[in-house]
This record gives C-alpha cells, sequence and structure tokens, in this order.
C-alpha cells in the first residue's frame, strides 16, 4: 500500500497483474455544440446550454472546474418557471465482470425541494428510464417529498440544500458526483440529466455540470 511513493495510501497499478482503468471524459470545450453522440430534449426554449459564464454574473458558479466551458441551464442567469429539458449522453457498454461509476461535477441552487435536478438511467437505448435510487452524501442533495405532482416525487434529487450557509455563493466549487454503475455490468448503459423547475418564487441559480465521465475498471 505504498506504491507511487506514497505511504499507507492505495495507489492505482498495472503491476502484479492488477487489470487497467479506462476512462471516458467528454468536453464541452469545442464550441457551443454538445460533443458528438450528447444531445438534449425540451418543451420549448428552456433547456440545457453549453458554453461559457459570463463576467460578473451574480447566479450560478463564477468560473467551470476546468476549461472555458460546460453545459448548465440558463448560464446567464435565473433558471425560468415551467423547465423541463433533458440531456442525453451517448451508450456505455459496461464489460461482464466490470466495476464502473459515472462521475461529475455539478454546481445547483434551486428552489428547496421543489424544483432540482436528477439523472435517469436505461438500458434498453432509452426506451424505458429509471432514476438512480436515493444516495444521500455522495450524490443526491434530499429525497423530493413536497410537491406530489412533480416527476421527482420520492426520488432523490439535486438542489443545493445541503450547502451550508445557503447554495447562491457564486465563489463556492462545485460538487462531485458519484454513483456505482457495477451492478450493470454486460449492458449498454446511457445517461439523462433531467432539470425541472415548476414555479420559481425567487430568483435563484440553474444546474450546471462539467467533467462528465464514466470510469470502467477492467
Amino acid at each position: 500500500m505504498s506504491y507511487g511513493g506514497t505511504p499507507n495510501q492505495w495507489q492505482w497499478t498495472n503491476l502484479l497483474g492488477v487489470d487497467s482503468m479506462e476512462v471516458t471524459n467528454y468536453s464541452f470545450d469545442k464550441g457551443n455544440q454538445l460533443p458528438a453522440g450528447w444531445s438534449l430534449i425540451s418543451i420549448d426554449q428552456k433547456q440545457w446550454e453549453v458554453g461559457s459564464i459570463p463576467n460578473g454574473t451574480t447566479y450560478g458558479p463564477n468560473v467551470w472546474p476546468s476549461g472555458q466551458q460546460g453545459v448548465g441551464t440558463y448560464l446567464s442567469g435565473a433558471y425560468r418557471n415551467e423547465m423541463l429539458t433533458h440531456l442525453y449522453s451517448p451508450d456505455y457498454f459496461v464489460p461482464v465482470g466490470a466495476s464502473s461509476r459515472l462521475s461529475f461535477k455539478s454546481w445547483v441552487c434551486t428552489e428547496a425541494n421543489w424544483d432540482g435536478g436528477a439523472v435517469s438511467i436505461s438500458t434498453d437505448g432509452g426506451l424505458n428510464w429509471w432514476y438512480i435510487p436515493p444516495t444521500l452524501g455522495t450524490f443526491h442533495d434530499q429525497i423530493s417529498t413536497i410537491n406530489s405532482n412533480s416527476p421527482f416525487y420520492g426520488e432523490g434529487i439535486f438542489d443545493g440544500s445541503t450547502v451550508l450557509g445557503g447554495c447562491q455563493n457564486t465563489s463556492r466549487p462545485f460538487e462531485d458526483r458519484i454513483f456505482e454503475t457495477t451492478n450493470l455490468s454486460g449492458e449498454n448503459i446511457k445517461f439523462r440529466y433531467f432539470k425541472r423547475a415548476l414555479y420559481q418564487f425567487v430568483k435563484i441559480s440553474p444546474l450546471f455540470a462539467d467533467n462528465l465521465k464514466v470510469m470502467l475498471y477492467i
């Protein structure tokens, strides 16, 4: 447990027969277009956007965690009422016996429990979807319990409600979101990033995401 010169820490090694790690990481820094294989759907023009964060913004973060661009809902202002937008990933094949996880960084500040974001998974090319089970602490902020008419009702959501002192601090860093998908080995999987807003009674910030990746341990 001291490989690589760092004592008492686990380190990744290709020595001693240890298998490899593969990372699929998508960049949003190539113009204001989604990477190849990505797509979005929205009920109107209130939708995910690819781009940079405007200077002097008062809603959302003031810098991306890496690069100059990322993806978010309303990069230049507060999110809007009646928003329903989906961001779809490409398909990933998880080999039989492989370990895998979904990992990305997010910045979110919505009306707690009313609005928010969530991620769902499909193993049949997008015909059927199921929400990632509530995973508080490492993935979701809380479980949606207020609005029984919300598509998030009873599901885990991101809303910024766990940020100490409130989530509207534009200088706070992005948060890591990690979910294990090892139980889906042998499947083609894809992810749907879902932002929903019903009625916005106060001006609150959108949902931002960057460094979206799937890591395979084969």
